[in-house]
């Protein structure tokens, strides 16, 4: 609650004082709103560790859209009415928060302040473009601040560097990185922090290859600051591991991030990516739990039948959830969200938990909040029936409660719930803002994905005429399309034509990109 409420008190500055020239800006707007409020918060409350939730909330999904052929660059242009509503994504916020933190770690705090103050003394009360803001940071910095910028707000996507040892001297090479495992030749300008044992190096890389001294040397990308992926030689990474303890969670989070979207892009295996996560998985922060239970239950969505899969899960999370144990007085929030996300989702791939958790049910509303989710799952789950979780959310008065409840109820198959919940939609007992949380993950519950399916049109027809241009359509077929076509491969594209409207065009091209990922992915855990 913090963080929104900071981040729509940043926009008096980004966005009221300062407004963008034209939507081709509009990241001025949201990626400042975003960086700047987990900023604020980590001063008013460094107990929260922000920028490490910073990582997870916003790097993480920036990162997997951005890798997409169908992505878009930050500063991108709009030419209909139609293509503003589609760029509010998580490229707008969170790539182009993420390029500020890099930015701003790569000319230093007081550079960075300085700069933007120049910025909004010289632009208050008027309209301001992209490259007017990296211009004043450039006249108070030594660093090639333009160079770097334009080079990432500009192109699409990011990069990935491979880096090897070769005779004492490291390796380094670049090029795009994309989640269907092609290689596409681009170049940026990276500002590279290294980590050594004697402290951090920063060295501009702008070339396709180049090379860097390897005595001590430990990672790169230090604390994540950095808007790119890293693939090591197994020599390194093997170093990597001997130095755990020396690392921070935020260069964890981006190691087992990397390994995830590796694994995704087929250029590692199941087994090798678990072999390479095996040490970070005895690691307790909650940062680094919630990323790793985050990755493997993706897994377990896109193939729900795979046993291995399911069982490096139900493993993991037991295992955890044992250890973070009760809620204790005064504890971290974070490891309070943390044990109530492992709870609801070991609820939703063990019965014999839900069912304990189920018990708690009928008096939801005394159960802590951030285990309320996980009990509503599991009465879901153990009941079955939509009239009771209907009666349950009706008893609900705050909208963050009213939200969890519909979360749960995409746990809630057969016919006879499918029709309830979808008279609660049409006579507004469930808002239609929330019915896209419903549709959305429902889409990723086996039980009702041929249910979504085979409703589609209808679905979107019901989304558009009520929120028509608000770009939420686009984003429903982007979010649902990967799950629902995983057995429909070959009539999909047809269901699509015939609902593709130009407000949804681009969540068409990145469902679909994503179907054909998350298909190929399917085939490579089989073997």
């Amino acid at each position: 609650m913090g963080e929104v409420i900071a981040h729509e008190l940043a926009h008096q500055w980004f966005g009221d004082l300062v407004t963008m020239n034209w939507w081709d800006d509009l990241w001025l707007n949201e990626s400042f709103a975003t960086f700047m409020s987990y900023k604020a918060m980590n001063k008013l409350e460094p107990d929260y560790d922000m920028f490490a939730d910073f990582l997870v909330s916003e790097t993480a999904g920036a990162l997997e859209g951005d890798s997409l052929v169908n992505s878009h660059p930050i500063e991108v242009e709009v030419k209909h009415p139609d293509d503003i509503s589609q760029i509010f994504d998580e490229i707008s916020y969170g790539k182009g928060g993420s390029i500020l933190r890099m930015i701003n770690a790569f000319v230093t705090d007081e550079v960075f302040s300085k700069g933007l103050h120049l910025y909004l003394e010289n632009f208050k009360y008027k309209n301001a473009g992209g490259s007017d803001l990296w211009e004043f940071i450039a006249k108070v910095s030594d660093r090639p601040v333009r160079k770097v910028m334009e080079s990432f707000i500009q192109n699409i996507g990011y990069p990935i560097v491979e880096i090897m040892e070769e005779n004492g001297t490291l390796k380094l090479n670049q090029y795009r990185f994309l989640l269907n495992g092609k290689k596409q030749n681009v170049q940026w300008k990276i500002p590279l922090t290294a980590r050594y044992t004697g402290g951090t190096r920063s060295v501009l890389f702008d070339s396709e290859s180049m090379e860097m001294d390897s005595s001590g040397f430990i990672k790169l990308n230090d604390s994540e600051t950095g808007f790119y992926r890293v693939l090591y030689s197994s020599p390194l990474y093997e170093n990597i591991i001997k130095n755990i303890s020396i690392l921070d969670n935020k260069d964890i989070f981006g190691l087992l991030n990397d390994m995830h979207a590796f694994l995704v892009s087929g250029k590692i295996t199941f087994v090798e990516y678990l072999t390479m996560i095996e040490k970070f998985m005895e690691l307790n922060d909650p940062f680094i739990i919630r990323e790793i239970s985050n990755e493997l239950f993706s897994l377990y969505l896109i193939d729900p039948k795979n046993s291995l899969v399911l069982g490096t899960n139900m493993e993991y999370l037991a295992d955890k959830l044992k250890i973070l144990g009760e809620k204790q007085k005064k504890e971290n929030i974070n490891i309070s969200l943390t044990r109530g996300i492992l709870a609801n989702r070991y609820a939703i791939l063990n019965r014999g938990y839900a069912e304990e958790l189920a018990k708690f049910g009928d008096s939801v509303s005394d159960v802590d909040p951030d285990m309320r989710l996980a009990v509503l799952t599991s009465y879901a789950i153990v009941h079955n029936d939509a009239n009771k979780m209907i009666n349950i959310l009706s008893g609900f008065s705050q909208d963050e409660d009213r939200v969890k409840v519909i979360q749960a109820m995409t746990m809630l198959t057969g016919d006879d719930n499918f029709a309830i919940i979808e008279k609660a939609i049409s006579d507004r007992e469930i808002k239609a803002q929330d019915s896209l949380i419903y549709y959305m993950l429902a889409a990723s519950n086996p039980g009702a994905r041929e249910y979504i399916y085979a409703n589609l049109e209808n679905i979107i027809e019901k989304i558009q005429a009520v929120l028509a241009g608000s770009g939420y359509s686009s984003k429903v077929i982007e979010t649902v399309v990967p799950f629902i076509g995983l057995n429909h491969m070959d009539e999909i594209g047809e269901k699509l034509e015939k609902i593709n409207i130009r407000e949804i065009s681009r969540g068409v091209k990145k469902g679909m990109e994503y179907l054909n990922i998350y298909s190929d992915l399917v085939k490579r855990l089989k073997n």
